[in-house]
């Protein structure tokens, strides 16, 4: 049982399984588990809508998703590598979707192993996109292109959340519980750093890749429960992006720099959404990405204003 589920008690349990069951559902990018064989055991909102089966899940549950790969040699070194105990991130890849066309995506993927044995496998896929949301200020150049947010805004378009209660009612309290070890896993285990940020600013958890990413996988307690702004060279521009998601927009493959806790820079992708219950701001859910392209453009978002001195 991971440390996240030792730590809860009966009673914070429900609210626990709910805040990893909204962040699984509803991530703006594809989550699933597959079992060893390759199987799909679990698919968020985002990764049927990648491969086209939002109104078809028995289409894609249940099914190998190697499958799905335009390049079946690629599937098969997936596979033999995360059997290997590798954690590949930002692997391009072509997926077959249901109206028989291909989705270009890009891949993190993680084993997870009990007792040295391979048990199932975390994924997280994002569609290939050249914008981003916040939308770009158009004098910019994207890949060359002037600035526009027609890809994103298209992708963020199509992203609709589920109550996490509504999907979890059905459950029985074993299946329930069950949920939660697996959710604990994989939030903690996944393939990209992950994190939740309250309503006043502060990092409520963070995922060890995340601390691994930015140097503080053995300070966990000098990141979580700080605020988000310490991980932020732009402190101005993070404050506009919390704004954004209180206000409904939600951050698609934001380029932006982070603070490691040596005082370098880590250049990221970020994707982030808000967490409404019955109305009110309960967690943003925040995933973070190596950028595959480090020397690109930073994002600015379109409409901001850069803080006066005087």
């Amino acid at each position: 049982m991971s440390p996240g589920i030792e730590q809860a008690t009966t009673n914070e349990e429900p609210a626990v399984l709910q805040q990893l069951e909204d962040f699984f559902v509803n991530a703006p990018l594809g989550l699933q588990i597959t079992d060893s064989d390759g199987t799909v055991r679990s698919a968020n909102i985002a990764m049927l809508q990648i491969v086209g089966a939002l109104d078809r899940r028995e289409e894609f549950v249940g099914r190998n998703f190697a499958d799905f790969f335009a390049d079946p040699d690629l599937a098969g070194s997936l596979r033999d590598r995360v059997a290997g105990g590798a954690r590949l991130n930002n692997v391009e890849a072509a997926l077959r979707t249901a109206d028989g066309s291909t989705c270009d995506v890009l891949i993190d993927v993680s084993g997870r192993f009990v007792a040295g044995e391979w048990v199932a496998t975390r994924w997280f896929v994002r569609r290939r996109l050249i914008s981003q949301l916040p939308s770009v200020n158009p004098h910019l150049e994207v890949h060359g292109a002037p600035g526009t947010n027609e890809d994103a805004f298209v992708w963020g378009a199509q992203l609709v959340n589920h109550d996490a209660d509504d999907v979890l009612a059905g459950l029985g309290q074993e299946e329930k519980q069950a949920r939660l070890e697996e959710l604990e896993d994989f939030f903690e285990g996944a393939p990209a750093g992950v994190h939740f940020v309250g309503f006043n600013g502060l990092i409520l958890r963070a995922n060890r890749m995340e601390l691994e990413l930015l140097g503080y996988q053995d300070h966990r307690d000098e990141y979580v429960g700080h605020h988000v702004r310490k991980i932020h060279s732009n402190k101005a521009i993070v404050e506009d992006l919390l704004r954004r998601l209180v206000e409904g927009e939600p951050v698609i493959n934001f380029r932006a720099r982070l603070l490691r806790k040596d005082g370098e820079s880590e250049p990221v992708i970020i994707y982030s959404g808000l967490r409404l219950k019955d109305g009110r701001f309960e967690n943003t859910r925040c995933f973070l990405f190596s950028d595959h392209d480090p020397d690109a453009e930073l994002t600015v978002p379109s409409g901001f204003g850069w803080p006066r001195n005087d």
